[in-house]
């Protein structure tokens, strides 16, 4: 087995107990692998689902736990195996040294006895061959006297021999990975060093890779290659060991570093501690109560606003507004429904720099659309701190993998710092805070405003009269008159901010604007969805027909990429798999049988007014209460907030940002198809011509070597 084929994979895992609240996850989405010989340590406080990742891999986390994902052992799916073959890999394949060895052994039989069960369940030695096994184990282990320790009863022996013990029983089968949960605890401090020796040994003797779970990053800076750092049940950092204790990322692995004792701590200085507890499962799962992330849990991101500039980093996320708008539901009719927004934030002047309101869940396409907006109004951020959903990681926007199919990607193409937050996480996402404030100035103003309790919302909330909910078009004109108007010309008491308001602090702080063309950046914004074939009808794209026109004949049965701009899907733009532009493609209108008939319907269907739908009479805490004397109270407070811009704005330093290959698309994208076809089919010549040029040299060169060692070699002698 290679270096590159990991003998342990572990991709989206989630283990689950039945209590009282429901399944909830102990482990959500976990993932990570081991590689060969390799030492891999999992760190996290206690509570943070160590242990419980670790008995997932060999089954034994519980008869009310399920696992789902996929846990890939030596090629073999673990997930789902029949217990009788898990049990075979289990102690055979691969060992586990249990917490606790006092508590793991059975004091009623010895420990010869005990690992005797071990072999006689997973071998076919005989009585003799057994006992030779255990003795030579213990030998290897650094046991003393391995005959009669043989005899000995757990509490005949010491703790650290006692661990020595597990871990011969661990080794009875010679596994190709060992997984150790916490063996150093309650050690002391020699005997810890005397384990972890002897782990290393056995790992270099045996050739076998090491697991091994402990709080302790003092082991874990000795030991380890690779360390991966947990809370509450998922991983929220990973990587060589030198480089995640040197530069830790994540405010968890540095707040963990911060608390260890150190040497030039004073007298009578408090020990740093990260405040509170891990959080309740249930907390995690319904965000209910105190956030599974929230102050009182988890250290907060550390920011410095006294360095950070506008621009510098911006953070994102998705908020549903806690009322109703009305809707049309196809039926002549209205239904209720709850706004979705999409906000960017500048984290240093906390001026909103786009948003974008719909009903439906958001996804990439309003991620790269509001992104796009406020890129265009106020240039390209450093650093963007994201939500962990999957509509900011998708290949083409955020993310930071580095896979084959990216060929186009915000963060490489704008050149943008990326950090991903952990869901529920308040601190790490400070945009949270904003909504709060939001919901609070704004949202409880409104008649259909429904609160945010998790136990009724939205469903279950059916009495509110539906003419009471503005309509979308009416929320947004009101949202974005709020948000821009009045919050954004609102004095800010946060850090940093000195009683200014968003739209001023951002004024009066010079910083370098990051600009790029429009027509790149109109290039940068488009999404792209794998590769396509190109067919003789064009390309197919979610299951819509594309014809590239009279290019389409010189691109059949060639790969190529579409990209589409969200705000106009109705047109790809094709590219070939090295990212050069090559041409437009337009979707093709499907005719129906009897376009009269489509037509008519469809007019119908556009002139359908709404009916009010009667509906039962809900009491409301804002009785009294109007849309419009919300449209009124929002126009007041705009007003009333209107600022002039500061008397001296800080200079702007225009900082362009070069992409050599996006500009040559930018270019290639506004010549006509023929120009386009002309010039490619030119450099393809010359590329010819050079390629034969360089071929007559290589030949030219090896006909003078022939030559010169021909005239180098002595003269045949004539033959008399």
């Amino acid at each position: 087995m290679t270096k590159e084929q990991p003998v342990l994979t572990l991709s989206h895992v989630t283990t689950s107990f039945q209590t009282a609240h429901g399944l909830l996850p102990a482990v959500d989405d976990v993932g990570f692998s081991v590689f060969p010989r390799e030492i891999v340590a999992v760190v996290g406080e206690s509570g943070s689902g160590k242990t419980v990742t670790c008995l997932s891999v060999i089954g034994l986390a519980g008869a009310s736990a399920v696992t789902t994902g996929s846990i890939v052992f030596d090629g073999r799916e673990l997930v789902g195996l029949p217990s009788d073959e898990l049990r075979q890999v289990r102690g055979g394949e691969i060992g586990f040294v249990f917490q606790e060895p006092m508590t793991s052994l059975n004091p009623v039989f010895t420990v010869g006895n005990q690992l005797d069960e071990t072999l006689r369940a997973h071998t076919k030695l005989s009585k003799e061959q057994r006992k030779q096994r255990i003795i030579h184990l213990f030998e290897l282990c650094g046991i003393p006297e391995p005959e009669q320790r043989m005899r000995c009863y757990p509490y005949e022996l010491s703790g650290g021999m006692k661990q020595r013990v597990m871990i011969a029983m661990a080794l009875c089968c010679d596994p190709k990975i060992l997984i150790a949960d916490e063996p150093t605890t309650a050690l002391d401090v020699t005997i810890q060093a005397q384990v972890l020796g002897l782990l290393r040994t056995l790992r270099d003797q045996l050739g076998m890779s090491i697991v091994i779970v402990t709080h302790d990053l003092g082991v874990v800076a000795n030991f380890a290659e690779r360390v991966v750092v947990m809370y509450a049940g998922k991983i929220v950092e990973e990587g060589p060991t030198r480089e995640v204790l040197d530069h830790p990322r994540h405010c968890y692995t540095r707040g963990l570093i911060a608390s260890i004792p150190r040497l030039t701590t004073q007298r009578g200085q408090d020990l740093p501690v990260i405040p509170g507890n891990v959080p309740d499962l249930s907390q995690t799962l319904a965000r209910r109560g105190k956030k599974a992330f929230e102050d009182g849990y988890m250290p907060y991101i550390e920011r410095n606003y006294s360095t950070l500039s506008p621009n510098d980093q911006w953070v994102s996320d998705h908020h549903v507004w806690d009322i109703f708008v009305r809707v049309p539901d196809g039926k002549g009719g209205w239904k209720k429904d709850r706004p979705w927004g999409t906000y960017w934030m500048d984290m240093c002047t906390r001026k909103v720099m786009a948003s974008s309101i719909r009903v439906q869940s958001p996804n990439s396409d309003i991620v790269l659309c509001s992104f796009g907006n406020g890129v265009r109004a106020y240039g390209v951020p450093k650093s963007v701190l994201l939500d962990n959903g999957k509509d900011y990681k998708s290949n083409d926007l955020f993310s930071t993998q580095d896979e084959e199919v990216i060929i186009s990607n915000l963060q490489r193409n704008f050149q943008i710092k990326t950090v991903f937050a952990i869901p529920y996480n308040a601190r790490a996402k400070p945009i949270e805070r904003m909504f709060n404030t939001f919901e609070s100035q704004f949202g409880k103003k409104f008649p259909s405003y429904v609160g945010s309790d998790t136990q009724k919302r939205p469903e279950s909330l059916k009495d509110i009269d539906i003419m009471e909910c503005p309509t979308l078009e009416e929320f947004i004109e009101l949202h974005d008159e709020y948000v821009y108007n009045i919050y954004c010309n609102s004095e800010h008491s946060g850090e940093g901010m000195d009683s200014m308001t968003p739209n001023q602090a951002y004024s009066s702080k010079p910083f370098a604007v990051r600009r790029v063309s429009e027509e790149v950046l109109r290039l940068c914004l488009m999404r792209i969805k794998g590769k396509r074939t190109v067919q003789r009808n064009g390309v197919t794209f979610n299951g819509e027909h594309y014809y590239m026109g009279s290019m389409n004949i010189n691109y059949v049965g060639k790969p190529v990429f579409a990209r589409y701009d969200p705000n106009n899907p109705d047109t790809l733009h094709i590219f070939d798999l090295n990212d050069n532009y090559l041409t437009l493609a337009h979707k093709v209108q499907k005719q129906g049988f009897d376009s009269a008939l489509v037509d008519f319907k469809g007019q119908g269907q556009r002139r359908k007014e709404a009916r009010a739908a009667v509906t039962k009479e809900h009491p409301h805490a804002t009785a009294g209460c109007s849309l419009q004397s919300v449209k009124e109270l929002v126009k007041q407070q705009a007003a009333q907030a209107a600022i002039s811009a500061p008397e001296k704005a800080a200079p702007r330093v225009i900082e362009p940002i070069r992409n050599a290959k996006m500009e040559e698309n930018a270019r290639r994208a506004s010549i006509p198809d023929l120009d386009r076809q002309y010039q490619d089919a030119l450099a393809k010549q010359q590329a010819e011509m050079q390629a034969k040029d360089a071929q007559k040299k290589r030949y030219a060169e090896a006909f003078k070597q022939i030559c010169a060692e021909r005239c180098q070699q002595p003269r045949k002698a004539a033959i008399g």
